[in-house]
């Protein structure tokens, strides 16, 4: 029942499921803090990745996908610490929800990498 209380609720918020960041879908429930995040913009602030730019690596090289796994890692990690720190249920990328009142976390998300 849970569920299907779920999936409606989901119908008239409008979340894209392929969207979202962190969290699971099935623990929401109306009311609960969500936030939204510019994934590009916080990954442009990642050491890693920023390596990854400055040397112009190819994707599929072994150089790359240490730094890509790293750069992936650090954006989880900082993710999950502003989740909890906020009390977010999820974490949702710009533009893949509608119809519910959002926070922008992205600069919170930064911050949180530059701990």
């Amino acid at each position: 029942m849970f569920k299907v209380l779920s999936i409606l609720l989901l119908l008239a918020i409008n979340i894209d499921e392929s969207k979202i960041r962190y969290g699971n879908i099935n623990n929401f429930k109306d009311g609960d803090k969500i936030a939204v995040v510019d994934s590009k913009a916080v990954y442009k602030e990642i050491p890693s990745y920023k390596t990854i730019i400055k040397e112009s690596l190819k994707q599929g090289t072994a150089r790359y996908q240490i730094l890509m796994s790293k750069a992936t890692a650090t954006f989880k990690r900082a993710m999950k610490s502003y989740a909890r720190t906020g009390s977010f249920v999820l974490i949702v990328e710009k533009g893949g929800i509608s119809d519910y009142t959002v926070t922008d976390g992205t600069s919170g998300i930064i911050k949180e990498i530059k701990k």
